[in-house]
């Protein structure tokens, strides 16, 4: 792949980056006050609330913000571009007021569905509301990114961010008002952000809604919608067996489990996500050679995930028994095993590049619904008896068979060069080496983190020696680093 490109989505994705790193790290750094104020209850009550909305926002977008992105990339002026952002914007806004509508005016039976009947309806009243404006955040986050607009992306993303952590921390603190007060925040948040990005995006682009962009943007995006909502519900139903067979303290460990490795899996995935899918992949696609790249891209995307997934693994159980409170103390035992459903999960955003790229976006839901259908059986036969660890185990087999099957149909349409020699050795390089950290004796308190970080730093030592990078790709590395040193000393020359 051209250097230039690589470093476009290098520079774009460390961007964007930024945001998704600072929301992670924030929240893991104020676990310690979460779990002091939240109970796994009502943690569990807050993760529930959560993967509903996500599952509504998700057909409640209908595939737009994926459409946005295509026909930004095909549109050839302003106007064009405005009539996009507007067609999308509008059909958002409206179908958000229909289903929020419907959630309130059923919300007794739907609470007593999927939260339980001993739960309260100002928790789904609360989730209605972040549903909308986070549905209506989407399309000018969409408009940012579809413009490379990374700066104004990240600016807005962290202000949200310190907003967000302020408010929630007067609502726990302040007014001791418990997970009602950790919704209650996020639902001002996104609230205000939504006027102010909205706003910006209005003057700016402005909006154009046309009937006649409606049905094409509906249909490139409706077919990702069942298979975007069945990848929510794979994702998702775990929690919902858990809270049937288990109650709700079982949700909140286990999704204190999952918390960072998802946290750490989905910033790259969404940073890389949000440069290659908002408009490289389209870039790329035009080229004679465009599989080769596609295979060569998705090689250092699977090392970079491999190695955070393989350092998470190793320091997840110490990192939670340092920040969380002793009643989630079993949340350290899910967090390896996530770790490498993980590692397939994320590997899918280049095996169905071939979808994008032809327009045969009705194709995904198949690979979405194979993934669900093994997640809810297998939940539902392993979660009464093995709690949240079998729901860890399922969560990984689930996630094998969604790339899998997506992999199989989508190289029958748009076969990419994937070099699988170099996945392979690096695959095999980390289950080696965490299971050398399985059988080398733990050492005493904080001792242990020596042990932990010499078996992390062995990966990437060990695969450069291994002839993992190929000579042009050594030659770039090497002439890139001096470029850096010579800016670090002032250095102005070539």
């Amino acid at each position: 792949m051209r250097l230039d490109r690589i470093k476009t989505l290098f520079k774009e994705s460390s961007l964007y980056s930024l945001s998704w790193l600072a929301g992670g790290f924030s929240g893991i750094a104020l676990l310690p006050v979460y779990t002091r104020y939240i109970d796994p209850t009502g943690y569990g009550t807050i993760q529930m609330v959560e993967y509903v909305t996500n599952v509504l926002k998700i057909a409640l977008l209908s595939g737009q913000i994926p459409a946005i992105y295509r026909f930004w990339s095909e549109a050839d002026d302003h106007k064009g571009r405005s009539q996009v952002i507007g067609t999308g914007f509008t059909y958002v806004a409206t179908t958000g007021i229909v289903v929020c509508l419907l959630l309130l005016l059923f919300q007794q039976p739907i609470s007593t569905l999927l939260l339980g009947p001993e739960v309260d309806l100002i928790y789904l009243q609360l989730g209605t509301g972040i549903l909308f404006a986070e549905a209506l955040l989407m399309v000018p986050i969409a408009y940012f990114a579809a413009s490379q607009q990374p700066y104004w992306y990240v600016g807005y993303s962290l202000s949200r961010l310190a907003f967000s952590i302020a408010v929630n921390l007067y609502m726990l603190i302040g007014l001791e008002l418990g997970a009602v007060g950790m919704l209650a925040g996020n639902l001002v948040s996104s609230a205000l952000f939504v006027v102010l990005m909205s706003g910006h995006m209005i003057v700016k682009q402005g909006l154009s809604p046309t009937r006649a962009l409606l049905g094409p943007m509906l249909r490139f995006g409706m077919p990702m919608v069942l298979a975007v909502v069945a990848s929510a519900l794979m994702q998702n139903s775990d929690r919902y067996f858990l809270r049937v067979y288990r109650g709700l303290d079982a949700v909140g460990i286990y999704s204190l489990g999952y918390k960072l490795p998802f946290f750490l899996c989905s910033t790259v995935m969404s940073a890389v996500s949000t440069a290659w899918g908002s408009h490289m992949i389209y870039t790329v696609a035009k080229d004679d050679d465009a599989s080769r790249q596609i295979g060569q891209v998705a090689t250092y995307y699977f090392t970079v995930i491999l190695f955070l997934m393989f350092a998470m693994a190793v320091v997840s159980p110490t990192v939670l028994d340092l920040l969380a409170d002793e009643q989630y103390a079993d949340a350290r035992r899910v967090a390896p095993i996530v770790c490498l459903g993980l590692v397939f999960y994320a590997f899918h955003s280049f095996v169905t590049s071939g979808a994008y790229i032809l327009k045969r976006t009705v194709l995904l839901p198949i690979g979405y619904l194979a993934g669900l259908l093994v997640s809810v059986v297998l939940n539902w036969m392993v979660v009464p008896t093995y709690g949240y660890m079998g729901a860890a185990w399922v969560t990984s087999f689930t996630y094998f068979t969604f790339v899998t099957v997506n992999f199989v149909i989508c190289q029958s349409i748009y076969p990419v060069h994937f070099e699988w020699s170099r996945l392979g050795k690096g695959a095999g390089l980390a289950l080696a080496l965490f299971g050398l950290y399985a059988l080398t004796p733990a050492l005493p308190g904080y001792w242990d983190l020596l042990r932990q970080t010499a078996i992390i730093l062995l990966m990437p030592a060990l695969l450069l020696m291994s002839g993992f990078l190929s000579p042009n790709e050594r030659t770039l590395l090497r002439d890139q680093a001096r470029k850096w040193r010579l800016k670090l000393l002032g250095d102005t020359r070539s």
